[in-house]
């Protein structure tokens, strides 16, 4: 199990002469440990502390999807106990690290068909990237079956890159069409698609407990679509640009010749948010929800 192989590890790397200790922790789905009173049915996890004069970081051998100085997040669950032979102590679990998760998308509308020609490009770094490998590995027909949540069909041409490279930013690239609406003349769409969230979890008036996101992060979208002759865009929707020290949301349009380009993004600067930080988070993911789904419409000329 994973005490086994991360305690192999430690003995491996003392070996090596390099100085190391278990970290026994609780994960996730196990629950908090009581740091007044840590008795050991609280833990269910090792993982192994690397305390080098130069450097220092968690490892965990279990997992081949993530680098080697990082930990999956399942234990990322506020702080581990540091088992040695003198006096133990705790280690903060937390990330340090902001993962992003970018998209690309390079659109061109058939009218006739009412069809979109999209080009997509997702690049992702530690735990993003981290979740695009576990959900689709390298199955060409699991990114075909996920991508029609997204409003895609006819994927084809998958590229995955930097699969093995754990320390490197991943890129998930392939081709797909999308279904375009018409009323009245007008074809309407979505520049980003189905990827931005589209229901609060958080609905609760106040809260009194932490938000736990596991891990900072910052999202971005980028549409560059090709507006199709015999049409015009009369109106666009409106953009936006907020931030604070614990957010920060943008998003703006611009018309470059006969393209339509939409750029957006979203950040949380931390993992953990306190109560009184909670109507910050709510009121970025309401207006990420009503923003980033806005739709263009191309008016005939």
């Amino acid at each position: 199990d994973s005490a086994e192989i991360n305690l192999f590890l430690t003995a491996m790397l003392r070996a090596a002469g390099i100085e190391a200790q278990p970290v026994i922790l609780s994960t996730r789905d196990h629950g908090k440990i009581k740091a007044n009173y840590p008795f050991q049915h609280f833990f269910n996890n090792v993982i192994t502390l690397i305390s080098e004069p130069d450097f220092s970081y968690l490892t965990d051998a279990t997992d081949p999807l993530i680098a080697y100085n990082r930990i999956p997040p399942r234990c990322i669950n506020e702080n581990g106990l540091i088992i040695n032979d003198g006096e133990g102590g705790w280690v903060n679990l937390e990330s340090k690290f902001l993962s992003l998760n970018n998209k690309l998308f390079s659109i061109s509308i058939d009218p006739e068909s009412l069809i979109a020609t999209v080009g997509v490009t997702i690049q992702s770094s530690e735990y993003h990237a981290y979740a695009y490998k576990s959900a689709y590995g390298k199955n060409e027909e699991s990114v075909k079956s996920g991508m029609l949540e997204n409003g895609f069909s006819d994927v084809s041409q998958i590229r995955f890159i930097n699969y093995e490279k754990n320390t490197k930013p991943y890129v998930l690239a392939f081709k797909a069409t999308a279904d375009l609406e018409e009323v009245g003349g007008k074809l309407i769409l979505s520049p980003f698609f189905k990827f931005p969230i589209a229901e609060n979890s958080l609905v609760e008036e106040e809260r009194k407990y932490p938000i736990d996101l596991v891990f900072a992060e910052s999202r971005s979208f980028k549409s560059q679509i090709n507006i199709p002759e015999g049409y015009t865009i009369k109106q666009l929707p409106e953009g936006l640009d907020m931030k604070d020290e614990l957010t920060a949301i943008k998003l703006n349009y611009q018309i470059a010749g006969k393209q339509l380009i939409v750029e957006g993004s979203y950040s949380f600067k931390k993992a953990v948010f306190q109560p009184e930080e909670y109507a910050q988070v709510k009121n970025l993911l309401n207006r990420v929800i009503e923003k980033f789904n806005q739709e263009v419409i191309f008016d005939p000329l």
